[in-house]
């Protein structure tokens, strides 16, 4: 079964293992106390571990964010939890998380080795063929993405368990015995798999499922051990393992992403033949890459720096061609390779597609801007498991497994000239795929230092204005990667976390007081209706107030620093200052508010325990309505506006609520327009379940007025039902079914406007 490397009988074999073992460390940057891999997805996985040991080395819910609910993490629990332990053995969360991604690598290292091992190769090649995908730059570039980078590194773990696994035939003398230890091998295999990055957890489930059956179609004799054991163990693994995922999430459907915006994550034919400049050192040398950016092409920048691919896929032609399906594992290694490579396309072929200047801003991509439909479409939009993928380029690494492996194959024939010519193709690939090392190291080292400044810097200043166990919410709200740490490190409560699944789950379970405020970020742009510049928005003084009143937060920290950016880059300028001012100028006048400054942020808090009626002082100074902003919950998309208007999205079913300050019953008159981008059928229904609004065939824009709409004091709702599914927009990615534009609310006694949206 698998055992770390035993045959390096020789001093050669030994130091050549453990040089390229370090070799392959230092290029993905896994050397504790000289490297960080990554910085802020880093800061974001360490709050984790931080939070479970802090509660418990058991633990695997965070406490300390994500608040009411403990916080589950999305993907990555079998890389944050171990970090865990390393902080609670002193070490500090940056040293513990590169310790962590070190470990890993060195079982994918040993892993890779293990397997060219399998295939007969030599000591020397198995180490070179490790090296080789250590090296891969798919691996290395993806390490922002944390989880994903080690899950792709740990691969060659996931394929020695494939092939033990159908490989296997039970012992004559022990029939259980083997079973038994194959059996236990693949469920951890995929334990690990679907707790550390579900990307990788559905490519396993592919490429297993293809050597299954290729194995059953070519190989008479394993048929009966197929059937009665090797294939229940497959399905039972991988079917036990989601559905203790589902359980510890607590949810098994993510909303999916517009097949616009799968498609602009696709990888482009000419990715794969010419390296982008800046990542290949040798190519770079030899003036043989050229320079690519998010101006010209769509997608992130993964989709184009880790798709250069042209060697590998050449050897594994070379691969093919040699070995004619002659031995086992050609055909599943090549089924493999090109299923992986097809669905790292997307839904759409692009050869050289550059974005036009009128999508310039657009995450989206239009079919049009393609070539043609590569057919992978349905399968993107509608097998469970696929639909969730929506960054098909990093099924490229199912490809590369594929080719590797047939490289790996090819290299084990007796042949002399073709051994020669399979290290001849590692060999080069391992070269054209090295970055330049000194510049790369410079970089790593950075992401450390910048690690350990924002504790100095950040999280001890924060230390000076909340105590531990405090409520405390970040103000506004969004997807707040640095607060995972902070929160988690000061042992402070907090509703904010990062990532923006975990959000999309903790958000749900949100006090009112708290889902008031809402961070958008429609199209990339930081729109703060709350936090304008050089005013105080009278809504947000006052919801301030109620949150801190309610005691749903015993502070409300409002940070000079956007919360996601700044954990990506530190120091991070105080942007948000002029934001925050006009707040805190304001909130100065009233008695029953305290605030202080800091040097990255400002607290708020009511001037003492008893403090009450803050909220009704403040709107009585100001002469505001008793009326809160509506409050967009679930199934609406962010503000957006024009010089005219503002507006927001819903992609179907949805519910907006109004919160009333008043003791009593409240009349106010509410108008809005609502707009819907095909035919469809919608009711709006009021606090009471009254018929407010009725259409059935809403299209063009239509006005709405409601003149005396009966607000009970609290939390009053509007819901919006339709049974039309959402049409797909050719340049947009979300689902769109209708906006309501212009949303007001009119005292009816007292009549001041309230117009935000």
């Amino acid at each position: 079964m698998l055992k770390l490397p035993r045959n390096l009988s020789s001093i050669s074999n030994r130091a050549l293992f453990i040089f390229g073992l370090l070799a392959t460390l230092l290029i993905q940057a896994a050397v504790p106390f000289l490297t960080v891999p990554t910085f802020g997805p880093a800061l974001w996985a360490t709050g984790f571990s931080q939070s479970f040991i802090n509660e418990s080395i058991f633990s695997i819910y965070a406490r300390n964010f994500g608040l009411p609910e403990a916080a589950p993490i999305a993907f990555g629990l079998a890389g944050v939890w171990p970090a865990g332990l390393l902080i609670k053995l002193g070490l500090h969360p940056a040293e513990a998380y590169t310790t962590m991604a070190a470990l890993w690598s060195v079982l994918g290292f040993s892993s890779a080795y293990l397997i060219g091992r399998h295939f007969s190769l030599s000591p020397k090649i198995s180490t070179l063929a490790a090296v080789t995908w250590g090296t891969m730059p798919i691996i290395w570039i993806n390490s922002g993405y944390t989880m994903t980078s080690i899950a792709m590194a740990l691969f060659p773990f996931y394929i020695l368990s494939v092939l033990h696994l159908f490989n296997s035939k039970p012992s004559p003398g022990r029939p259980w015995s083997k079973t038994i230890k194959t059996a236990s091998l693949y469920l951890l295999a995929c334990l690990i798999s679907v707790f550390m990055d579900g990307y990788t957890f559905i490519m396993f489930a592919v490429g297993s499922s293809i050597f299954a059956a290729v194995t059953f179609i070519q190989d008479k004799s394993a048929r009966t051990w197929l059937l009665t054991r090797a294939i229940p163990i497959h399905i039972v693994s991988f079917g036990l393992c989601y559905y203790l995922y589902t359980i510890y999430i607590g949810k098994s459907d993510f909303p999916q992403s517009g097949i616009a915006y799968i498609r602009s994550n696709g990888i482009d034919l000419s990715f794969f033949l010419i390296p982008p400049r800046g990542v290949h050192w040798l190519m770079d040398s030899l003036g043989l890459s050229i320079q690519r950016s998010e101006h010209q092409f769509f997608g992130n920048s993964t989709t184009w720096r880790a798709s250069f691919c042209a060697p590998i896929i050449l050897g594994s032609i070379w691969a093919v061609w040699t070995l004619r399906l002659k031995k086992s594992h050609t055909l599943a290694l090549a089924l493999c390779m090109l299923f992986g490579l097809y669905m790292s396309l997307g839904p759409s072929l692009r050869i050289n597609s550059k974005r036009p200047e009128i999508h310039r801003n657009s995450v989206a991509m239009p079919a049009e801007d393609a070539i043609m439909p590569t057919g992978s479409a349905f399968i993107s939009q509608h097998l469970p498991g696929f639909k969730h993928m929506r960054v098909p380029n990093r099924w490229l690494i199912l490809g590369l497994a594929g080719s590797w492996g047939l490289i790996l194959l090819a290299s084990s024939t007796e042949g002399r000239r073709t051994k020669i010519t399979g290290i001849c193709f590692l060999g080069a690939v391992t070269l054209l795929n090295l970055p330049n090392i000194p510049r790369k190291l410079k970089y790593d080292i950075s992401q450390r230092e910048q690690f350990h400044r924002i504790e100095r810097d950040f999280i001890g200043d924060l230390s000076r204005g909340v105590l531990e166990g405090e409520k405390v919410a970040f103000l506004p709200w969004g997807n707040d990667f640095l607060v995972n740490y902070a929160a988690a490190r000061l042992k402070i409560a907090t509703y904010n976390i990062g990532g923006d699944k975990n959000l999309i789950m903790a958000r749900k379970h949100w006090p009112l007081s708290m889902r008031q405020f809402q961070k958008e970020r429609p199209r990339g742009d930081i729109l703060m209706e709350e936090f304008p510049e050089g005013t105080a928005n009278p809504n947000t003084l006052i919801n301030i107030a109620y949150l801190l009143e309610t005691e749903d937060a015993d502070a409300v920290v409002l940070p000079y620093v956007d919360l996601l950016w700044a954990a990506h880059g530190w120091p991070a300028p105080l942007k948000l200052r002029n934001n925050i001012t006009p707040i805190l100028e304001a909130l100065e006048g009233y008695e029953s508010i305290k605030v202080s400054n800091y040097d990255y942020y400002s607290t708020i808090r009511l001037s003492s325990k008893s403090s009450k009626g803050a909220t009704k002082e403040i709107v009585k100074k100001i002469g505001a309505p008793l009326v809160s902003l509506p409050i967009f919950t679930e199934g609406w998309y962010g503000y957006e506006h024009n010089k005219n208007s503002k507006w927001r999205w819903s992609s179907g079913n949805s519910e907006l609520l109004i919160l009333s300050y008043d003791t009593g019953p409240i009349e106010v008159e509410v108008s809005f327009s609502i707009q819907s981008i095909s035919e469809r059928e919608l009711r709006i229904t009021g606090p009471s379940e009254e018929l407010l609004f009725h259409s059935d065939n809403l299209r063009e824009t239509v006005h709405v007025k409601i003149p005396r709409l009966v607000l009970k004091p609290g939390v009053n709702s509007l819901t919006f039902n339709t049974s039309t599914p959402p049409p797909e927009h050719p340049s947009d990615s979300r689902k769109l079914a209708f906006r309501v534009i212009d949303f007001s609310t009119y005292e009816v006694e007292r009549s001041p406007l309230n117009t935000s949206q």
